[in-house]
């Protein structure tokens, strides 16, 4: 081998031996980092969001219409000062109504809670005498576990209550805090976005403001395909549902189907976790029909979602569904409910970050080192 051969070499090692620190740098910088410099200036940050979300119709307005970009920029904050506040007023308002309206119930309503105590012991009558008997033996203490358990649970229910004010109440101040900066930021990135963009551009070159649009699209596109891959699933959940109840002649059937739609965008948890208890009381209640009609529902329901979820998650996201699949358990194993939220999207991601030729060199420079290396044993 050639003294210019050795060079070679020696300089493919050294290239992939520092792409190799960067991938694990990046790595560790998006693991520990990131959160952080995300919380740090989340205020900041928001505004960005709303900014780019905003500038095209500055831009349109201040063309078309002539009228200021700061006058835009008071008036687009305004806007969203108003919407946010009113959010926040609403949800404050309906928490605090329909905590004194379950305290008033309740205490309207004692006496009733204890007939409903009382009728759950009679559901237990009543299913002794149609159970056999070395089921039936089983039911005292089936009922003894599950009036202990509703006991934890009330208890559970009241402490995470009592933990959560508390929270809030402390988190309040600052919460407020980075409100009132946020929407001050809102005014001055969106009066001076393009000023912003530009010096940024600046500082960080054409290169890398090249990539940083590309991972932009890429995130966008991503986002997009997972966020209209659950209106899907919704939309399906929700018909299901409704053609259901309808066919059980359940009151409220639309209402409920939507309701069982929203619910269907939780991760993994879907419809199941409230038909499921539904159905359970319906069946100790007294009402089996009903209880085994949610039940199968239910069961149906999931069972069709887990087939269905992987198709419309790779025809919506461009991936597909065996891969959209494994994207899915992939990220379940490694970060529970959020990583199967967050695992297509990534998948996506990196898909669309390899394809832009961003890593072309550096996977040129792996290649060339596991030819060189398999040539070593060959």
């Amino acid at each position: 081998m050639g003294a210019a051969a050795r060079d070679k070499d020696s300089k493919l090692y050294v290239r992939v031996a520092l792409r190799c620190a960067l991938i694990v740098g990046g790595i560790v910088f998006t693991i520990f980092l990131v959160p952080r410099l995300i919380n740090l200036f989340f205020p900041f940050l928001v505004a960005l969001v709303v900014a780019a979300i905003a500038n095209p119709i500055v831009v349109r307005l201040n063309q078309n219409l002539k009228i200021p970009r700061r006058l835009l920029a008071v008036l687009i904050d305004l806007l969203v000062f108003v919407l946010i506040s009113s959010i926040i007023v609403f949800l404050f308002y309906a928490v605090i109504s329909q905590v004194i309206s379950l305290a008033t119930t309740i205490e309207a309503n004692w006496g009733a809670v204890f007939d409903s105590f009382e009728s759950f012991d009679d559901a237990f009558v009543w299913l002794e005498s149609v159970l056999p008997a070395p089921l039936a033996e089983l039911l005292p203490h089936m009922q003894d576990n599950i009036v202990n358990s509703i006991k934890t649970a009330s208890k559970d229910i009241l402490n995470h209550v009592f933990s959560t004010v508390t929270m809030l109440t402390s988190k309040a101040g600052s919460f407020f805090a980075g409100y009132i900066i946020s929407i001050m930021a809102v005014y001055f990135v969106v009066s001076d976005y393009d000023s912003i963009r530009e010096r940024a551009g600046r500082i960080a070159g054409p290169r890398a403001t090249g990539t940083i649009s590309m991972l932009k699209n890429a995130a966008t596109t991503a986002a997009g395909g997972y966020i209209r891959a659950q209106f899907v699933l919704a939309t399906c959940a929700t018909v299901f549902m409704l053609v259901a109840f309808l066919a059980y002649r359940q009151p409220y059937a639309l209402l409920l189907a939507l309701a069982l739609g929203v619910v269907d965008l939780l991760p993994i948890v879907g419809t199941i976790a409230v038909l499921a208890p539904w159905g359970i009381i319906e069946f100790v209640w007294g009402d089996v029909n009903k209880g085994v009609f949610l039940l199968l529902i239910g069961i149906a329901y999931t069972v069709l979602r887990k087939f269905i979820e992987p198709k419309v998650m790779g025809t919506q996201m461009g991936l597909s569904p065996l891969v959209a699949l494994m994207s899915l358990f992939v990220g379940l194993k490694i970060s529970g409910i959020w990583g199967a939220v967050l695992g297509p999207m990534a998948l996506m991601l990196a898909i669309s970050i390899f394809k832009s030729g961003l890593f072309d060199n550096t996977i040129a420079d792996f290649k060339a080192v596991a030819v060189d290396v398999s040539g070593i044993f060959s």
